[in-house]
């Protein structure tokens, strides 16, 4: 049987990964916890998120924002450029 696709965080580290040694399911390639976390993140996207209208694409400094708070977006942006993940594999 395949091992799941999917990587976990190592306990007490905020940037090291690890892979996933469960096995997968058939037909997905994910273990049961994987495969229903990524299906509840598809939903909840799907159910909250607000269609994007086609004027604010092409807007370009509107797009990202969100409500208007441009500090949320740059905080966002800080943190993921200081939280680079490593794999250990």
């Amino acid at each position: 049987m395949k091992k799941c696709k999917a990587f976990y965080p190592v306990a007490g580290s905020r940037t090291a990964w690890i892979p996933c040694v469960r096995n997968a399911e058939e037909g997905t390639g994910f273990c049961r916890r994987h495969g229903d976390a990524i299906f509840g993140v598809m939903l909840g996207a799907i159910v909250y998120e607000e269609p994007v209208a086609e004027d604010a694409e092409e807007g370009g400094e509107e797009k990202g924002k969100r409500d208007g708070n441009t500090e949320f977006t740059e905080l966002g942006t800080q943190r993921a450029q200081r939280r680079k993940p490593q794999v250990h594999l």
